[in-house]
């Protein structure tokens, strides 16, 4: 008897070791072909889009002592504003930086949809629709790390821990994916839209048929736990800025967070019910334009699953088909369908597609093949036909990717332009100068000049202007300076604390911004001997400038010997802190334990 029971233990652990050896094998293939795919980002010297500077901008403020969403006025989630300065503050301030830590981010979400598929339909399942993701992922987010890119590995994690959870029916899973799951909200809002997805699922658990093996799930506390790790979740941020900035910054940080009016606004879409329907259209084709392969396998799957089996809705079914309608949802909210909102769609398809009852995984098991040469001989013909009708999907998805990855280390001059006016700006202003840009395109000059914006009101996209109008096929209109925002603190801002220098990106009109126009008539000018592309590159007329762009009615004044009164002075306002902690932040930006560094001028609306 003791043998027998020694016996079992030894294949018990055998079996174990052996699942093992395979994950870890299955992860490191996983890792080196998301590598390999990846790889031209670790070349980037420049930002792939600006939204990225956007966020890199949030960071800055973080690390200066400030609070977003506080001391500034934005309209996005702020996760991804913790996360980069986390990034920043352990491993170095710099594009390469962050597009590496992009990469590995987007490992760790490849080997999440690896597990998912494991939990869900097995090794073999997990592995196929984790290749296939690495470089679908790679086509939705141009190896690059914007918010979709933050979002979209919270959200696979937040479907894997779930999954575990009503596998295994332990809390702790359920608590761990509420955690996650507000984590994705937190770094894009539109990861928050499958929420009612987690709460039905647990909620109808006793009329779904559970897969063999899997446990027994109590509601309640299943429900307890999930619930419990959103609130886990959030509780970081919202005492970060209780502690930070007091009740009113926790206030505004849960309002900006779930009661945001320009994120609403965003949502509700400015265009009519033609116009919907028209964006629809383009939302459905980018499925078979960015995501080919994937939407193909899983509609094959959807086909072959029913076909295969006469059961009635099972869990896992239910729970993919909702995560994927949901997903469609969220990347519909505003009517915008950008390339990068496809990354959200993919989880759940791939899923779907490496289903081992769909049209893909049975091919790969050899118990499911026949074994007479004649029904072999027809399996093989069927399977030609598959492979035909998925050839040109992934034929479109490999073009896709080779011309991205071609592509990556190459940047139209426009950006290059950024970095050259970042370090213009730069070497013409001390840590204590602060500068405003308007239009989107000239955002990524803060990162470069390492300076912050005088005023809160930092991006003008959507708040003094009207908001971009495109699609992935459809080109946008040039936005326009409109009267609905707060122009008027805008501009009483702009005039009280007279940044050093004002760049304007010329693909967007202020046409009409008033003060705007009468601030750079009557106190700036154009910086001499500096062209750009599409920027128009301003300086306070007193502001001093240097080498070749010194105005020609500049005078030199001579810097003092060393040991005179300057040096003296120079020391004195040292030692008041005056600048030793003076740093580029924002007037309305707060100091980490001291008193307001740069306060607001005198007048000006907070």
């Amino acid at each position: 008897m003791r043998a027998a029971e020694g016996l079992d233990d030894m294949r018990l652990s055998s079996r174990t070791v052996n699942s093992v050896g395979a994950t870890l094998i299955c992860v490191a293939v996983i890792a080196w072909v998301g590598f390999e795919i990846r790889k031209p980002s670790l070349s980037a010297v420049h930002f792939g889009n600006e939204d990225i500077a956007g966020i890199t901008y949030s960071a800055d403020v973080l690390l200066r002592g400030g609070l977003p969403l506080v001391d500034t006025f934005e309209a996005k989630a702020p996760g991804s504003f913790f996360l980069t300065a986390i990034v920043f503050k352990l491993f170095g301030r710099s594009v390469h930086v962050l597009e590496s830590f992009g990469l590995v981010w987007s490992l760790i979400g490849a080997i999440g949809i690896f597990f998912g598929g494991r939990i869900l339909f097995g090794t073999a399942s997990g592995l196929v629709a984790a290749l296939i993701f690495c470089g679908s992922v790679a086509i939705s987010d141009a190896l690059t790390i914007n918010y979709n890119a933050w979002m979209s590995t919270a959200a696979i994690w937040a479907a894997v821990l779930f999954l575990a959870g009503l596998k295994r029916g332990h809390w702790g899973w359920f608590f761990a994916a509420g955690v996650a799951l507000v984590w994705a909200a937190l770094l894009k809002r539109q990861g928050g839209v499958t929420l009612p997805l987690y709460l039905g699922t647990i909620a109808v658990l006793p009329y779904l048929r559970r897969p063999s093996g899997w446990a027994a799930v109590p509601r309640r506390p299943a429900l307890v736990a999930f619930v419990g790790g959103l609130a886990t979740g959030i509780a970081p941020l919202v005492l970060f800025y209780l502690v930070r900035g007091g009740f009113g910054g926790a206030v505004a940080f849960v309002k900006h967070f779930a009661f945001s009016s320009s994120g609403w606004r965003y949502a509700a879409a400015d265009v009519d019910a033609a116009g919907r329907l028209s964006r629809l259209e383009d939302g459905i084709v980018g499925l078979v334009e960015f995501m080919a392969l994937p939407t193909l396998l899983a509609t094959m799957a959807a086909v072959a699953i029913p076909w295969r089996s006469n059961q009635r809705l099972g869990l896992r079914g239910a729970f993919l088909g909702g995560h994927l309608i949901l997903s469609f949802v969220a990347i519909s909210l505003g009517f915008r369908y950008y390339r990068s909102y496809y990354s959200q769609m993919l989880p759940a398809a791939l899923w779907l597609a490496a289903h081992s009852d769909g049209a893909l995984m049975p091919w790969l098991r050899l118990s499911s093949w026949p074994r007479s040469i004649g029904q072999v001989l027809g399996r093989l013909a069927f399977l030609a036909i598959v492979v035909m009708a998925c050839a040109p999907a992934a034929l479109n998805d490999f073009h896709i990717l080779v011309t991205i990855r071609d592509g990556r280390g190459r940047y139209q001059e426009f950006r290059a332009d950024t970095a050259r006016i970042g370090k213009l700006i730069k070497s013409n202003t001390s840590p204590k100068d602060t500068i405003w840009i308007w239009g989107r395109w000239a955002w990524p000059v803060y990162f470069y000049s390492e300076r912050l914006s005088c005023t809160r009101y930092f991006k003008n996209l959507g708040v003094v202007t009207n908001n971009l109008t495109n699609t992935w096929r459809r080109p946008t209109t040039m936005t326009r300076f409109n009267h609905s925002g707060p122009w008027r603190e805008l501009g009483r801002e702009l005039a009280a604390c007279k940044p050093a220098f004002i760049v304007v990106a010329l693909n967007e009109s202020y046409a009409g911004f008033t003060a705007f126009e009468q601030l750079l008539a009557t106190q700036y000018e154009k910086v001499p001997n500096f062209r750009a592309h599409a920027y128009a590159l301003y300086v306070h007329k007193k502001h001093p400038l240097k080498g070749s762009h010194r105005r020609a009615t500049e005078q030199v004044v001579p810097s003092l010997p060393q040991g005179q009164t300057g040096g003296r002075l120079f020391e004195g306002i040292r030692s008041l802190g005056g600048l030793k902690d003076a740093t580029p932040m924002a007037p309305a930006v707060r100091a980490k334990s001291a008193p307001r560094l740069n306060a607001k001028p005198a007048g000006v609306a907070r």
